[in-house]
């Protein structure tokens, strides 16, 4: 996802204001629909805090309904209010990234492994 918005970075300048934002609504649909990065529809509301955008309670109930809003949002930008939200969306994945990377080395140091335990008494 971090090369899409890379991508997206440069062709703001390359393309057409149109064809950025339906990169953009590409990009949050995968956000949104994606149950690896919110696994719970209440863990979107963080995300969706963290990007500026504030809606109702309810419509945190429903994904669909979230991504509609999300791109309705989206579409009633300027270039200058899509151009700040790719540089949010762009940190919020870059410290996702290392808060994944973070929890990764926590598991691992976490878990134990029989041979572990056996080589800890043979010393």
């Amino acid at each position: 996802m971090r090369n899409e918005l890379k991508k997206i970075r440069v062709s703001i300048i390359d393309n057409s204001e149109e064809q950025v934002k339906s990169e953009l609504y590409g990009i949050f649909s995968s956000l949104i629909l994606s149950k690896k990065i919110a696994p719970k529809n209440s863990d979107l509301k963080g995300i969706m805090s963290e990007l500026n955008f504030s809606f109702k309670e309810y419509v945190f109930k429903s994904r669909t309904i979230l991504l509609s809003r999300i791109i309705r949002a989206i579409e009633k930008m300027d270039e200058k209010e899509v151009s700040i939200l790719i540089e949010k969306l762009i940190n919020f994945i870059e410290v996702d990234d290392i808060l994944n990377q973070k929890t990764k080395v926590s598991y691992k140091k976490k878990k134990k492994n029989i041979f572990d335990d056996i080589f800890n008494q043979l010393g």
